[in-house]
């Protein structure tokens, strides 16, 4: 079924309410200005690791060819697993 073909009342009646929130940059913007103010990746890096080094390594960032989309994927997984690891007592 395509969108057009939807019935008029099958979007959300709060679709208008999005307007309202803060555009992503200003939420970012915030979150990085607490986490400096209080310090949390210094505190992040002073922290005890009881479960030891977790180290990962990667490869040029660009490796296969000019960036594209499917690049998206291994800079989520480069992302992803180092901070997963952290939050479970590596460092």
């Amino acid at each position: 079924m395509s969108e057009s073909s939807l019935p008029p009342d099958a979007a959300p009646a709060n679709v208008g309410s999005f307007a309202s929130l803060d555009a992503p940059s200003a939420l970012e913007s915030s979150v990085l200005e607490f986490w400096k103010s209080a310090d949390i990746f210094g505190k992040s890096l002073r922290r005890p690791s009881p479960k030891g080094d977790f180290v990962f390594y990667e490869g040029p960032p660009t490796a296969n060819g000019m960036p594209h989309n499917g690049h998206v994927l291994t800079r989520v997984i480069k992302d992803l697993f180092p901070r997963y690891r952290t939050m479970r007592g590596y460092r």
